[in-house]
């Protein structure tokens, strides 16, 4: 045990402290009896020599167990800590174990002291930088409380009065907190209530209580540069419908998810009389009925289908469907055409179109299925134009 051998341990004081007392006390009672019961002195000191070890003993025991045992194991604890930092207890350096055991706390409560002050520095130097940062910075819980914003948070998400604005926050908040764990360390492109375009990372901080910390910038203009390059990349110039290298590509995932089991259609769209316009009213007024076909084509179809010029007078569409889906579509596109007319002064000119139908079953590639559904479309003209056909 520690108190063996730290000099003058708190145990031999006690003793030392008790046999004193314990002296005087038989001291004074022998002194009193030796007046009054002269013959009984020696057993007198014999019974008060027993009480005396006897309490000693108790005394002993029970500093022992309440109080010595304890301080000793907090000190052995102490000294093993200091023994493996490399600086161990040197003996007859301490008065005894309170001494050590006061100077330890001395130096545990200073190093708290210099460990908070190098905490708050650090604080101070995050803080710092996270005002001074370009970023949106927000620190939030699993409830949606905002525990931390920056003010280039605040210029974003905030209201006239430079606090966070609840009506911004709430939306991607929840949507924050509706990702599976997979997702949540990761990239996500946000988009806030007036348009702007955030990319932004998620990051857990804390998982027991559900802290996360967001950081993001703003993308709307990257966004917009972004959006008008994949337009030009992607767009036929003339009618704003998607350009035959765009359609190719499409439809090469589209024949790979077709092998899956997925059924599509292809409309290969000629338009009758181009030829003959441009030939009697110009090539401009050719052009404008060109862009008129476009704008009923794009009318007659869904969010998710594909409408492509693919050159000249032709246009193809990719929709998701069997034949008679892809009919009904046609249908459509030659009754939004029956309502345009383009008057030129004395003439009207009433566009058409032919329309060729073919099913992509995985089978066939790009150049098969394209010849296929133009075929349709020319016998389509060969009928009387106008008109739908399509491969069985």
């Amino acid at each position: 045990m520690l108190e063996f051998f730290i000099p003058m341990s708190i145990t031999k004081k006690i003793i030392l402290i008790y046999c004193f007392c314990s002296g005087l006390v038989i001291g004074v009672n022998a002194l009193i009896s030796g007046v009054y019961i002269k013959q009984d002195v020696k057993l007198l000191l014999l019974l008060n020599l027993t009480v005396w070890i006897l309490s000693g003993v108790l005394l002993y025991f029970i500093v022992r167990r309440n109080i010595i045992k304890r301080i000793s194991k907090i000190i052995s604890k102490l000294y093993e800590e200091e023994k493996d930092k490399g600086t161990p207890l040197v003996i007859g350096f301490y008065k005894d174990e309170i001494d050590y055991f006061q100077k330890m706390i001395n130096q545990y409560i200073e190093a708290l002291k210099t460990r908070i002050s190098e905490v708050e520095e650090a604080r101070k130097i995050y803080q710092l930088i996270a005002d001074r940062s370009e970023e949106i910075i927000i620190i939030f819980n699993k409830k949606g409380d905002i525990v931390f914003a920056n003010p280039k948070a605040i210029d974003y998400l905030g209201n006239e009065q430079c606090t966070l604005s609840q009506e911004k926050l709430k939306p991607f908040i929840q949507n924050i907190l509706q990702l599976k764990d997979e997702e949540i360390t990761a990239w996500q492109e946000i988009k806030l209530p007036d348009g702007t375009f955030l990319s932004a990372w998620i990051i857990p901080v804390d998982s027991k209580t559900g802290t996360m910390l967001f950081i993001a910038h703003d993308i709307t203009l990257f966004k917009k540069e972004r959006d008008k390059l994949f337009e030009i990349a992607t767009k036929d110039l003339l009618t704003s419908l998607y350009n035959r290298n765009f359609f190719e590509e499409t439809l090469k995932n589209t024949i790979e998810s077709a092998k899956r089991g997925e059924i599509y259609s292809i409309l290969f769209i000629d338009m009758d009389n181009l030829k003959k316009i441009n030939d009697n009213f110009g090539h401009l007024v050719g052009d404008d009925t060109i862009r008129a076909v476009s704008r009923a084509i794009q009318n007659s179809i869904r969010a998710s289908d594909i409408a492509a010029r693919w050159g000249g007078d032709e246009f193809v569409v990719l929709l998701k469907g069997n034949v008679e889906n892809a009919k009904t579509v046609a249908e459509r596109i030659q009754s939004n055409l029956r309502k345009i007319n383009l008057n030129l002064g004395n003439h009207t000119i009433n566009p058409s179109v032919s329309i060729g139908i073919t099913i992509i079953d995985g089978t066939k590639d790009i150049e098969t299925l394209i010849k296929e559904a133009d075929q349709c479309a020319y016998l389509a003209k060969a009928e009387g134009k106008g008109k739908i056909r399509f491969t069985i």
